[in-house]
């Protein structure tokens, strides 16, 4: 047995061996052959020399090129593949940075659904988010959400007042892509319902103005600045304040003590870097919002006037106006604060205004009767008679022009066509073709409508900004204070209601945009309300 193993071993050792030696045979075919293509390419080249080592550096030549500019291709692709998808980068990273994403999106708000209706039950006023007349309005979830964002600023405007000009700009730029975004709908919506309607304002309530500081006498003056954000108080008190106008709380951000004058009148300049302040004194005062300082202006050009009780700016910030004695209107310069001319009318002033384009000045007086200056040639151009007017206290003219509004001592207001009420009487007097009745219609026009709802007499009248609106007051009488609808000349009968005390009404004004409007009394407070019609303030 063991003779039969060992056999079998030597047998399968001599296989392996001859597999060795297959395969050694195999290798060295393969060195052969590249033995022999090696002698073949010496042959030749001893027999064809120089021609075939010219062909090959030709075409190695061109290959080479080829391959060489398609190298360069591809790195010229993979640079500009590499900028343009740096440039996205870039561009995507600043998206991110500009837009901040939500940290976590519920799906379910896409199909929520949501009603603007409120009951005795649920207790939630949703009407307040109601863009259309539909009782059983329904949302959804992302909709209710830009609704809320909206409302929400509506009553808490940016605060960019104390902004430099530059950053002011910057802010702007980033989001003037999202307002435009934000106000297009609401734009599309209230297309149709702009107007106001005559039958009813929505008014509401908001808070006492200058609750962080109240006045210790009237308010005399109350303005808002051209931004909508800063409310000036003045009064007897002698004390200048600017508030920050917010929705739930307004703090005072600057005051300015007058030590010899109890304000009378005080007001912005239309570019809102200055505030002027005047009183029961022969000099008035100029104060600068910026650095906080005050200019005493002294006595103008030896002026017997003991008083500039009343005073007012030109739109164009060209002139300050002061009231004089015996129909005397002084114009000062706003920029030198140096006397310019004066204008005299007969009898005594009480009232005056500029109109918006600041060609023209009018005044009014003791007489009853309205006059027309032209500020370009500093003459009157135009004289009449309000209709059925003693006394006129209190002027006003429309924004856009249309109406010219006159208050007497009786509280009688007339509203007149401002076109015909404005119409020259040197161009009519050699018209033969004109009959009295007409000619007297020039010379004393009548009346749009005639206005009884104040007794007492007026002592302040203002247009909104769009027109649509005339505020008039009276501060003998408690709660004398009424809105007219211009496009119908009527007035609104729910405002100030039963529950509405205003006490003694002695200013008011509008903001920018209407928005709201401040109502000072005789208590020292300033009650802020806000006009729902307008969605700007």
């Amino acid at each position: 047995m063991d003779e039969k193993i060992t056999g079998n071993k030597r047998k399968r050792s001599n296989s392996v061996t001859l597999k060795k030696k297959k395969k050694r045979k195999k290798v060295l075919s393969k060195k052969q052959i590249k033995i022999l293509e090696n002698d073949n390419k010496s042959l030749s080249n001893l027999l064809f020399g120089d021609i075939m080592d010219e062909q090959e550096n030709e075409t190695n030549d061109d290959i080479n090129k080829v391959i060489g500019e398609e190298l360069e291709e591809k790195k010229k692709n993979n640079k500009n593949e590499y900028d343009s998808d740096s440039e996205d980068e870039d561009e995507d990273n600043n998206k991110e940075k500009k837009k901040k994403r939500p940290a976590w999106i519920d799906n379910d708000d896409q199909s929520m659904k949501i009603k603007l209706t409120s009951t005795k039950k649920t207790k939630n006023n949703l009407k307040k988010l109601k863009k259309t007349l539909d009782k059983k309005e329904v949302i959804t979830g992302p909709e209710f959400e830009d609704r809320l964002r909206d409302h929400y600023l509506k009553y808490n405007p940016t605060t960019n007042w104390e902004e430099l000009p530059s950053e002011k700009e910057e802010k702007e730029e980033e989001m003037i892509h999202q307002k435009l975004l934000r106000n297009y709908e609401r734009i599309l919506d209230n297309s149709e319902n702009r107007l106001l309607q005559p039958d009813f304002i929505g008014v509401k309530y908001l808070q006492v103005a200058n609750s962080s500081e109240k006045s210790k006498s009237a308010i005399n003056s109350t303005q808002f600045h051209n931004n909508g954000q800063l409310l000036l108080t003045g009064g007897y008190d002698k004390t200048l304040r600017l508030y920050q106008v917010e929705h739930k709380k307004n703090h005072r951000v600057q005051s300015a003590f007058f030590p010899d004058l109890p304000i009378k009148s005080a007001f912005f300049t239309n570019l809102g870097d200055q505030a002027i302040c005047t009183g029961r004194r022969d000099f008035f005062y100029s104060y600068d919002l910026v650095s906080g300082q005050m200019d005493r202006v002294e006595t103008l050009m030896s002026r017997d006037e003991k008083s500039f009780e009343d005073a007012s700016i030109s739109p164009n910030d060209k002139y300050i106006n002061l009231r004089g004695n015996n129909g005397t209107s002084i114009f000062v310069s706003n920029k030198t604060k140096n006397w310019l001319f004066d204008l005299k009318m007969n009898g005594s002033i009480r009232s005056s205004c500029f109109s918006p384009d600041e060609l023209y000045y009018y005044t009014s007086g003791g007489d009853g009767e309205v006059y027309k200056w032209d500020m370009r040639t500093r003459k009157c151009l135009k004289r009449y008679k309000d209709d059925g007017c003693l006394c006129a206290t209190s002027l006003a003219i429309s924004p856009d022009l249309k109406y010219q509004v006159v208050g007497s001592k009786s509280g009688i207001v007339n509203i007149y066509n401002h076109e015909s009420a404005s119409l020259v009487d040197e161009n009519i007097e050699f018209n033969e073709n004109i009959e009295r009745s007409e000619l007297r219609n020039y010379y004393n026009p009548t009346p749009l409508k005639t206005l009884t709802n104040l007794t007492t007499s007026i002592t302040q009248m203002k247009f909104n900004h769009d027109s649509q609106l005339l505020a008039i007051s009276s501060i003998k009488t408690k709660n004398s204070f009424r809105f007219v609808h211009i496009p119908s000349l009527t007035v609104f009968s729910n405002f100030p209601a039963g529950n509405n005390n205003l006490n003694y009404v002695s200013s008011f004004s509008f903001s920018p945009n209407s928005g709201y409007i401040a109502i000072g009394n005789d208590k020292g407070k300033v009650l802020l309300y806000r006009l729902l019609h307008y969605q700007q303030v």
